[in-house]
């Protein structure tokens, strides 16, 4: 006996023994219920104790390329021979069956009785290859048996013989069956033919005919089948084929054709090469056409195209050595041929061809699914199925087939390509296809292959819900099966799907032209195909919407590639991209809200900032765009982004201060915008120079002449007296209006001949009937974010206001959300960012909650030529070390009333002691006077009054802080009252923001000193007194004075606490001051006279006390308005 050799695959130095053990061991513990149905085991429980069945030897081999073991064994069952052939490999660490029998089932008895005859030790698995098995098993074949053969016989009434070719598990088979066909002409009408072996059919059989049927009845009968007959067995059988085709009598059953005897014939063998580069040894005709010998007494062949039958020279034994040979695999190509011929039978046949050359590819796999299409015969509609493969760098394999092994195999001219499978991923994409609701097609639908045309590949699948109906199910399949990108597929159509899908790419162009007689802009929007069929998209995409076919928001896991089908027609449609049709669709909302009322038709009307919107983003998309209003829009955007490259204009004379290199930059742009009668949003930092670069605008366009109507801005109440005195400080040549004030509907007269109107927004929401009918140049919406809620009545007011120029003015033109941006463009844009829904859909939702990238960019760079924004750290070198600015606020109406009363006594007070006392021994009572003043303006809560009203510095306090924090600043805040840190404290604990505090009464100073200097805090309270002197608190980038002290040198003592030698970042100083209160009357004095620091404090070397006209002016009532 050979010596075993271990199965390919095995590391080196393991022993037979040894890998055999592994194997028995492995298949002991294989739960055979969880791969084989109870009715199966039983069955095979019987066949496995049957040892008489058994062929030995079992082999035991490892197929090249895989990670599998493979059992190969035989039996006898009812005289067939079975070929069972079982492999085991694991997937994923689970173990894993696949099984073939020649009984044409799978799983299958055979096999679970082959598994069950190991686990019963009843067998031995025997290291060995199919070949050499197959080599093992030559010697055993004998010639068939000798038959006498039977005499001729006559027929009386037309019988005729049907013949067929039946494969058998041991071979090619003919199969006869006799029928009798009445007159002359009836072999021209099957249908009234009758079964010799009918009741019918007696009285008219001859004797010969009965002799027939009687030898035929002692053979095989093929009952229940297509081809039922008897098979034509040994000597018995070719007798009776030789007496019927010498009765002539013989014809194909399937043709109906007159099959006549042929002459011998001698097909040549020849080595068929299989796409996966196995081999196996076939007859072929002389043009190439296989030959199958039929088994009788010897080997017959039936030629189809020249209908005859005849024999072969070609003895059994040796085609049935041929016929049992496995298919060679390549690792077995060259012991074969080194060994051939292995018996001497096989002399004559040529040795197997060479092993061609291999090559290996590493290529990731993606899965395709393959969108196929059969009619049922039945029914009458379609089936639609798909194929699901694994594609190899365009080398592509049935998704999951023979999943143990590992390296396929494809020929590829004269060289073998080794593809190695990513078997994981191609599990992975099964379980896809399993989890998107598909199924294999047979377990859908049983009778697939009987019934569909054409028919369907035997691996396909189908969608458990989509897989019959017509176009309405093919758009259903298609628009689900789009999930599938997520996981990696690619998603084709067959060459034969009755649907066109038009998969080329459409050039697609627009046109925006004028509408005739009006301001607004036609848009069309059509395809043309390389075929050179135009296709308007437009109806298309409106008819879609009115039938709500396409989604506006995309799903959370919609693939980025997904499309939708727009009809062309019966069976016809063309693919559009949904974030496509998005990006323009969404400035559209607004006047797409009845879609219904639009279908059909070509164009539609778009106002300018829709036009604008559109031509953007086809623009970005590649759309050629066309039409006068195109070509206007570009000019528009192009000289936007040209702006800064020009010269800055010059400054009337009577702009009083200079402008710095970013904002006459601001400037250019500014003025840019109004050249295009555009809006836009300047968001430059805090303290950056906002308000100035506005008024340098505003002073250009009065000094130009545009100013035909002025301009109006609107500002939070507590800016609009800074609006008024940084207009007077830089532009005073402006002709100004203050309408604020329980009389300022007085004034109502005197807005056509002012140029620059200031008014708040509370006060905006009251008058906007009286302030919608005037018409405005410019309007300024200062500190924006006012209006960042589009639903409040300050910001529908401010919508309903007439001006053709239209700025929004912010540092923080988002806070919050997306669509506080989507409100600040509304108000000096509306429509470029479409409506507010559209809005969310398109960027909102998907930026903020799937953090699409794409569609950020998208956003950005639409909304960038009209955005303005420099941080501080862009324009650091142009900025100052110490920038100061001074926030003057209006008191409230309440707080107001409070103060004036207080200033009445308080005044009439210092004059009684003025009078009686003197200047200088009064000084006690001013200061008394002074400091509850002073309390009034910081919070009336500290004058411990009943039922104070609110504070309007602290509200302003909160906002600068907010403001400062949005741009992450830390914030310095210094008070000289202790109590108002307090108040402070606990309004900014209300508010969130987390702090420290440093004051007299603070025991570790060092504390809150580094929490604040490490950043731990980003806001530090501090008194004068403690934090003003000794301290290092460079930290801190923003210095606010929440109440202004009498001497200018303590209140930089305080500020040089952040402002130091080392710090590189510019300090921006706030000083907080209620308007005409003596807050705003101590900080004049302060630059006027020098000296009066000195008249009010104790300090060596002042003068002993201000004189009376001073002090009286301290305690002066407002002046009017």
């Amino acid at each position: 006996m050979k010596k075993e050799s271990p199965p390919t695959g095995l590391s080196p130095g393991s022993s037979v023994e040894e890998a055999r053990r592994v194997l028995m061991d492995a298949i002991g513990q294989l739960s055979l219920a969880a791969h084989f149905s109870r009715a199966c085991l039983r069955r095979a429980e019987l066949i496995a104790r049957g040892s008489q069945r058994w062929h030995k030897p079992l082999a035991w081999f490892r197929p090249s390329g895989t990670q599998a073991d493979a059992l190969q064994g035989s039996l006898t069952e009812d005289g067939r021979t079975m070929q069972v052939t079982v492999w085991l490999y694991r997937m994923l660490g689970e173990p894993q069956l696949a099984s073939q029998c020649s009984c044409g089932t799978a799983p299958c008895a055979h096999a679970a009785a082959l598994l069950l005859r190991l686990q019963q030790l009843l067998d031995w698995p025997r290291a060995m290859s199919p070949v050499e098995r197959w080599q093992q098993s030559l010697p055993l074949y004998q010639a068939p048996p000798s038959a006498p053969v039977m005499g001729e016989t006559a027929a009386a009434w037309h019988p005729a013989c049907l013949l067929d070719t039946v494969a058998e598990p041991d071979g090619q088979w003919l199969c006869a069956r006799l029928v009798l066909v009445p007159g002359t002409d009836g072999m021209d009408q099957p249908q009234r033919w009758i079964g010799a072996e009918s009741a019918k059919a007696r009285p008219h059989l001859s004797r010969q005919v009965t002799m027939w049927l009687a030898q035929l009845a002692l053979g095989r009968r093929l009952a229940g089948r297509p081809s039922d007959g008897y098979l034509l067995q040994g000597h018995s059988g070719a007798a009776l084929l030789l007496e019927w085709l010498e009765a002539g009598i013989c014809r194909h059953a399937s043709t109906l054709q007159p099959l006549t005897a042929g002459l011998l014939r001698r097909p040549p063998w020849h080595w068929r090469v299989d796409e996966d580069g196995t081999i196996a040894l076939k007859l072929v005709t002389d043009d190439g056409e296989a030959v199958i010998p039929l088994s009788l007494d010897s080997l017959h062949y039936l030629d189809e195209g020249s209908h005859q039958i005849g024999q072969l020279d070609l003895d059994a034994i040796t085609w049935a050595m041929v016929r049992d040979m496995p298919v060679v695999t390549l690792d077995e190509r060259e012991p074969l041929r080194e060994a051939w011929p292995p018996h001497a039978c096989l002399a004559a046949v040529p040795p197997p061809p060479p092993t061609p050359p291999s090559r290996p590819l590493d290529a990731p796999m993606r899965p395709v699914v393959v969108i196929g299409a059969s009619r049922h015969a039945q029914r009458g509609h379609y089936v639609f199925h798909l194929q699901a493969l694994a594609d190899y760098a365009s080398r592509r394999l049935p998704l999951v087939k023979e999943a143990w092994r590992t390296t396929w195999n494809r020929l590829e001219g004269a060289a073998l390509v080794s593809i190695h499978r990513d078997i994981d991923a191609e599990h992975r994409a099964r379980e896809a296809l399993l989890a998107a609701g598909l199924a294999t097609l047979a377990t859908i639908l049983p009778s697939a292959r009987r019934e569909l045309s054409p028919l369907p590949v035997a691996e396909a699948w189908a969608h458990r819900e989509w897989h019959e109906g017509d176009a309405d199910t093919f758009v259903a399949l298609e628009t689900h099966l789009q999930n599938l990108r997520r996981d990696g597929f690619a998603i084709e159509y067959a060459p034969d799907l009755p649907f066109a899908i038009l998969g080329e790419a459409p050039r697609f162009h627009a046109t925006l032209a004028p509408d005739e007689g009006t301001a607004w802009t036609q848009f069309e929007l059509a395809a043309t195909l390389d075929s050179g069929e135009e296709i308007d998209v437009l109806p298309l995409v409106l008819a879609g919407l009115a039938g709500r076919q396409f989604p506006l928001l995309p799903a959370t896991d919609e693939p980025p590639d997904a499309h939708w089908l727009a009809p062309l027609g019966p069976g016809r449609w063309l693919p559009l991209r949904l974030d496509w049709l998005r990006s323009w669709l969404h400035p559209l909302m607004e006047c797409l809200r009845h879609p219904g009322q639009l279908a059909g038709h070509r164009a539609l009307a778009l106002s300018r900032t829709q036009a604008m919107a559109v031509s953007d983003a086809l623009d970005r998309q590649g759309v050629a765009l066309a039409g006068a209003r195109a070509e206007a829009i570009g000019g528009m955007l192009a000289a936007l982004r040209d702006a800064m490259a020009l010269p800055a204009p010059p400054l009337p004379a009577s702009f009083r201060g200079n402008l710095r290199s970013y904002q006459r930059d601001g400037l250019k742009w500014l003025q840019a915008l109004r050249t295009q009668g555009l809006g836009g949003v300047l968001a430059d930092d805090m303290g950056l120079g906002k308000t100035v670069q506005i008024i340098a605008h505003l002073l250009l366009e009065a000094d130009a002449g545009r100013l035909t109507a002025p301009a109006l801005i609107v500002a939070p109440t507590s800016l609009v007296f800074n609006w008024l005195d940084e207009i007077t400080r830089f532009a005073p040549s402006l002709r100004h209006l203050n309408y604020t004030g329980p009389s300022r509907t007085d004034r109502l007269p005197d807005l056509p001949g002012t140029q620059v109107v200031v008014t708040s927004y509370a006060l905006l929401a009251n008058d906007i009937d009286a302030l919608a009918a005037q018409d405005f140049s410019v309007l300024v919406l200062d500190e924006a974010q006012w209006i960042k809620n589009p639903r409040t009545r300050t910001a529908r007011a401010v919508r309903r206001l007439r001006a053709p120029h239209r700025l929004a003015v912010t540092g923080t033109p988002l806070e919050n959300h997306l669509g506080e941006l989507w409100a600040h463009f509304d108000a000096v844009m509306p429509g470029y960012l479409g409506d507010q829904r559209s809005f969310q859909r398109t960027f909102r939702v998907p930026i903020e909650r799937q953090d699409d990238h794409q569609r950020r960019d998208v956003l950005r760079q639409r909304i960038a030529p009209f955005l303005l924004r420099r941080r501080k750290a862009d324009v650091a070198p142009e900025l100052p070390s110490k920038t100061e600015t001074v926030l003057r606020i209006a008191m409230g109406e309440t707080q107001r009333q409070l103060y004036e009363s207080l200033r009445l006594a308080m005044h009439d007070r210092v004059r009684d002691a003025l009078a009686r006392h003197g200047d200088e021994a009064s000084q006690v009572v001013v200061l008394s006077a002074l400091l509850r003043l002073r309390q009034a303006c910081c919070d009336p809560r500290l004058l411990e009054l009943p039922d104070p009203p609110p504070s309007a510095k602290l509200d302003a306090l909160l906002e600068l802080i907010q403001s400062l924090r949005d741009e992450d600043r830390q914030v310095l805040v210094f008070s000289q009252f202790t109590s108002m840190l307090a108040l402070i404290s606990t309004a900014l604990e209300q508010a969130g923001h987390a702090h420290a505090q440093l004051t007299g009464d603070t025991t570790d100073r060092a504390e809150p000193v580094r929490r604040f200097q490490q950043r731990e805090v980003p806001i530090l309270l501090a008194s004068l007194k403690a934090g003003g002197v000794g301290l290092n608190l460079t930290a801190a980038d923003a210095v606010i004075h929440y109440d202004p002290w009498w001497n200018p040198a303590v209140e930089q003592q305080a500020i040089d606490r952040a402002h130091r030698l080392g710090r590189e970042q510019p300090v921006f100083v706030y000083k907080l001051l209620c308007e005409d209160t003596v807050e705003d009357r101590i900080e004049s004095m302060k630059s006027d006279k020098a000296e009066l620091a000195d008249l009010l404090l104790d300090k060596p070397g002042a003068p002993a006390a201000a004189d009376a006209r001073t002090l009286h002016a301290l305690f002066a009532p407002n002046p009017s308005p």
